[in-house]
Formats: C-alpha cells, structure tokens, sequence
C-alpha cells in the first residue's frame, strides 16, 4: 500500500522518549517533536517494542521523580504526607479528611436571592430545607459526601405563573 513516508525514524522516536522521560506528557513531546498525537497512538500500536520504550520512559521519569520526594521526606513532612496520600490513598487519601463545615447566614443568602431576583423568603426557606435534611442523613450514619434525599417539588423560586 502506498501512501505518505512515515515521520516515525530514530531521530524522532529518539527525542520523544527523551522528552517523555524529562517530564512532558505525551501530548506535548508530541507538540515538540511535531508529531501528532493520534501519530503517537498509532505508533505505538504498530510498533511494540516503541510501545514498550514508551512505557519505560514514564516509568523512569516517574521513578526519579518519586526519588526527589523520598529525598525531601526526611526533612519535609508534606513531602512525606503527598507520598502517603498517594501510594497508600485508601489509608492517607484526602477523602479521609472530610469537607469543611460550610456556614449560611441568613442575611448573605437573602442578599444573594435579591442579586438573582429570587424571593428571599423561599430561598431561606429551601436552605433550611437542605440544611434539615443534611443533618437528619447524618443522624442516620450516611457520611458527610453522600448525597442528600431532598425532594423539593412544588418550590418555585421567582415569579408565580
């Protein structure tokens, strides 16, 4: 089948592992290489082993990055704490620090119902709403990111018909 040469020589297969490997994403050693991405994923599919060094070259950029952390661990407990959070998420992930309580005053939900021509009365009325009905899902045990069971038929908020 005839067609267009290919760009894929080992100049350029030389300089987008090289690139990968100090730190640019594919799509942008593609950008440097001039090479466009569904290229790259073609290549790799047609040649196994450019597939292989691929996957090698992110490994060992991955690997040295990591050892920049492990290096700074010792004297940086957020080097440590990031590495923690990463490699071991289900026991120092974020989501075991849970969301910060958010606090509604009433005058700031009033003054936004006015700045979106809402009646303030119902807007308050609907946050109340959402604040009882958050406070009786945790009563019942669901944990603070579950979603809450509110059904708010019949609330209109603006100008009846």
């Amino acid at each position: 089948m005839a067609g267009r040469p290919t760009k894929f020589d080992p100049l350029i297969r030389r300089r987008l592992l090289e690139a990968i490997e100090g730190g640019l994403p594919q799509s942008l050693a593609c950008a440097q290489c001039g090479v466009g991405v569904t290229t790259l994923a073609r290549w790799r599919d047609r040649y196994g082993d450019f597939a292989a060094e691929l996957k090698e070259a992110e490994a060992r950029r991955a690997q040295g990055l990591v050892g920049h952390i492990v290096k700074a661990a010792p004297k940086s407990w957020q080097a440590a704490a990031w590495l923690l959070e990463r490699l071991h998420a289900a026991d120092f992930g974020r989501h075991l620090l849970g969301q910060p309580e958010q606090v509604y005053d009433e005058p700031a939900i009033r003054a936004l119902a006015v700045a979106r021509g809402i009646d303030p009365d119902q807007l308050v009325a609907a946050v109340a709403q959402a604040l009882q009905a958050q406070a009786q899902a945790r009563s019942q045990g669901r944990p603070p990111g579950a979603p809450i069971p509110l059904h708010a038929r019949g609330v209109r908020f603006g100008p009846g018909p």
